[in-house]
C-alpha cells in the first residue's frame, strides 16, 4: 500500500518546490515594479475571492441539493427507480448544478449591466454639473 503512494508523494514535494519558486519569483517581480506585495496579496486574498463569488458557490450548493432530494424523491415514490439510482443521482445533481451556474451568470450580468448603467449616469452628471 505504501508503493502506490509513493508517486503522489514525489509529485506533491515537486508541485510545492516549483509553487513555492513561481511564489518568490512573482514577489520579486512585484518588488522590482514598485508594487507592495502584502497590498496585493491582500486583494487577492481567499476571503476576497469567496467575497467575490459567493453568490455562485451559494448557487451551485443549492441546485446540488435540490438535484439530491428530487432525486430521493423519485426513488421513494417509484420503486422499480431504485436499480438506476446512482445514474439518477448524478443526472439531477449535474442537472441543477448546471442550472445554477446558468442562473449566476444571469445574475451577474444583470449586476454588470447596472454597474455600468449607473457609472455611465455619473459621468454624465458630473459632465453636465462642470
Amino acid at each position: 500500500m505504501e508503493g502506490i503512494l509513493i508517486p503522489f508523494y514525489v509529485f506533491g514535494f515537486f508541485y510545492l518546490l516549483a509553487n513555492r519558486s513561481y511564489k518568490h519569483k512573482e514577489r520579486m517581480t512585484m518588488l522590482r515594479q514598485g508594487i507592495n506585495p502584502l497590498e496585493y496579496n491582500k486583494q487577492t486574498s481567499t476571503a476576497s475571492y469567496l467575497r467575490k463569488n459567493s453568490l455562485k458557490i451559494g448557487l451551485i450548493v443549492m441546485g446540488i441539493g435540490f438535484g439530491g432530494l428530487l432525486a430521493t424523491l423519485i426513488i421513494i415514490g417509484e420503486p422499480s427507480a431504485t436499480e438506476n439510482s446512482q445514474e439518477l443521482y448524478f443526472s439531477l445533481i449535474a442537472t441543477f448544478g448546471g442550472i445554477a451556474l446558468i442562473l449566476n451568470y444571469a445574475i451577474e450580468r444583470k449586476e454588470e449591466k447596472e454597474k455600468k448603467e449607473k457609472e455611465e449616469r455619473e459621468k454624465l452628471q458630473d459632465l453636465l454639473n462642470k
